[in-house]
């Protein structure tokens, strides 16, 4: 009998243990990136309407999430960019990312901040707003910028080969300015096509698409019709007057990637906010 009641309980203390281990406030939390260049970064509102978690982009870093970090407080809104494994400017991750390992970093995130509020939103830019979805937890709003929700054809030849040759990097095209590393490893593309197979479109809910119509990445006319079928509001992004290094249509972040669209951004994200 006394050997029942040891293993129930400690059966119950280590189940406790590791509830605690997944679900880290935020001060723990930076504990687990602290050899990391690309960090995840928090902005608190004064009086927050509730907390936002920013997820970047394949090859993009959290700091380039953070002007719409600053917008958002202005709006009165705390929040949070991830740095997601093999973006944190450690090559040596670059190797061996999986799905496994951005769901974790999602939900260690998540679960922490459920302690301080039920008033948690999510805005995922490309990559970032399939794991939003992905993540399948109550989010207040939902706002995507450039979402990954359907990928024109000509990307998809590098699926099979990133299942058989993970380490191998493919120069980025992301911005220079923006991205965490000059290449991408075919391990984190295995992770985005796992996470693209995984998407459905009746998951997207009280949410608010960014949508350029010249991306190079999405087939967008897919994803407007999508949109317009299940009611789901959008806004046609046509930036002018890009100052970022060159010219990405894919990429609309901030007012260097937006331009003359930046300002009608911030006006339709803040409608959106208070609706």
């Amino acid at each position: 009998m006394k050997i029942i009641t040891f293993i129930i309980f400690y059966s119950f203390f280590s189940s406790q243990v590791w509830a605690i281990s997944k679900c880290p406030p935020w001060e723990e939390y930076q504990n687990y990136f602290k050899n990391a260049k690309y960090r995840p970064y928090r902005i608190d509102a004064l009086k927050a309407k509730g907390i936002f978690i920013i997820a970047h982009g394949l090859n993009n870093t959290s700091d380039s999430m953070r002007p719409l970090q600053i917008e958002l407080a202005k709006l009165g809104y705390s929040s949070v960019s991830l740095s997601l494994k093999g973006h944190r400017g450690i090559k040596k991750e670059m190797g061996s990312v999986r799905l496994k390992d951005w769901t974790s970093d999602l939900d260690r995130l998540y679960c922490g901040l459920k302690k301080e509020t039920d008033s948690i939103y999510g805005l995922g830019y490309s990559m970032g707003a399939l794991l939003l979805v992905h993540h399948q937890r109550f989010y207040k709003k939902l706002v995507f910028l450039s979402p990954a929700f359907k990928i024109k054809p000509l990307f998809y030849f590098l699926s099979p080969l990133s299942y058989l040759y993970g380490e191998i990097m493919i120069p980025s095209r992301n911005v220079k300015e923006y991205r965490s590393h000059s290449s991408t490893s075919l391990s984190m593309y295995r992770a985005l096509f796992d996470l693209y197979s995984t998407f459905s479109w009746s998951e997207v809910k009280n949410a608010f698409l960014f949508i350029n119509p010249k991306d190079e990445l999405l087939d967008i006319e897919s994803i407007i019709h999508s949109s317009k079928k299940l009611n789901i509001d959008y806004k046609i992004i046509r930036p002018t007057k890009v100052t970022t290094s060159k010219i990405y249509n894919h990429l609309i972040v901030d007012a260097a990637s937006m331009g003359s669209e930046w300002q009608l951004f911030k006006k339709t994200l803040g409608d959106f906010l208070r609706d």
